[in-house]
């Protein structure tokens, strides 16, 4: 018996997988959301609780203080997270995508918000780029948790 049709059809099946994934990534997009116009536009108001969102499991606090981990850089693989205190305690976040289709974005960040970074799919993320921005993006958390 030979393996090459087993491993023929595990292909096929694999990218079968891999389509269907980044097809249902696109139509669970946030509301508001024009991924490929700026680096990462922030995702609408939903009144919805952030830790009870499908997101959150995906998500990397880009608006902490203090040297951003591994696991947030390996997140933002193809953008730049620049942070500046501001004296009325605000957070200005500005995040730049590389890619051609990406631009930036400014974020204000106040005294206990949070601004969330979300990667979806990190197998489109390769070498310090993004190859498919619309499953990035961000969220702005209010202190009681809720989406903004």
């Amino acid at each position: 018996m030979t393996k090459k049709p087993i491993v023929i059809f595990l292909v096929l099946i694999l990218a079968a997988v891999t389509v269907i994934v980044l097809l249902n990534l696109r139509h669970h997009a946030v509301p508001g959301s024009t991924a490929g116009t700026t680096a990462v536009p922030a995702a609408t108001s939903t009144g919805t609780l952030f830790a009870d969102s499908p997101y959150a499991a995906h998500a990397y606090l880009i608006s902490a203080t203090g040297t951003l981990s591994a696991a947030v850089q390996a997140a933002l693989s193809g953008f730049s997270v620049q942070r500046q205190m501001l004296p009325d305690g605000t957070m200005q976040v500005r995040v730049s995508s590389a890619a051609p289709a990406g631009g930036t974005e400014t974020y204000s960040v106040k005294s206990g918000e949070k601004l969330y970074f979300v990667e979806n799919f990190m197998m489109d993320d390769a070498s310090g780029s993004d190859r498919f921005l619309g499953d990035d993006k961000i969220f702005l958390v209010g202190a009681d948790g809720m989406i903004q």
